[in-house]
């Protein structure tokens, strides 16, 4: 229902709608945890990252206990290039994963995670501006050879 309505009427209406039939039928509808992070990894796949960032935040803000739901919104957070939010909710993740509250490898889980996840993209992103070092390289070269 909730999708239907972010195709229909946007990511502001559908949030409103969750949260009035949240509060006003409470037993009426699925209201649990994995439901809004279906949600939210289906908007992922479809590329609807803003949507999928709001989505998250709400089930977030519904579950701040859930390790599961910090560690899903930092993946849309990396998703949409926001590495600053991205750490900050996969170290809230951390804190929160019962099994390694005190470990010090913990600390630095999030920052990995990021590095992997992000990786894809930095190597993209160096290929391409080595071949535009290469291009211009080429192109000076060659104005230089004209000139000569």
């Amino acid at each position: 229902m909730i999708a239907a309505t972010i195709d229909s009427n946007g990511i502001e209406a559908s949030v409103a709608q969750y949260r009035s039939l949240r509060t006003g039928n409470p037993n009426g509808f699925n209201f649990r945890e994995a439901e809004l992070s279906r949600l939210g990894a289906e908007l992922l796949r479809q590329k609807k990252t803003n949507e999928a960032i709001t989505v998250l935040k709400l089930n977030a803000e519904q579950y701040p206990q859930s390790f599961s739901v910090f560690d899903s919104l930092g993946d849309a957070y990396v998703a949409a290039g926001n590495t600053a939010e991205a750490m900050r909710n996969y170290q809230q993740s951390v804190t929160l994963f019962p099994d390694n509250q005190n470990s010090s490898a913990s600390n630095s889980m999030s920052s990995t995670k990021v590095c992997k996840r992000t990786s894809i993209k930095c190597c993209r992103w160096a290929a391409f501006m080595l071949n535009a070092f290469i291009f211009l390289l080429l192109v000076m070269g060659g104005a230089i050879l004209l000139r000569s």
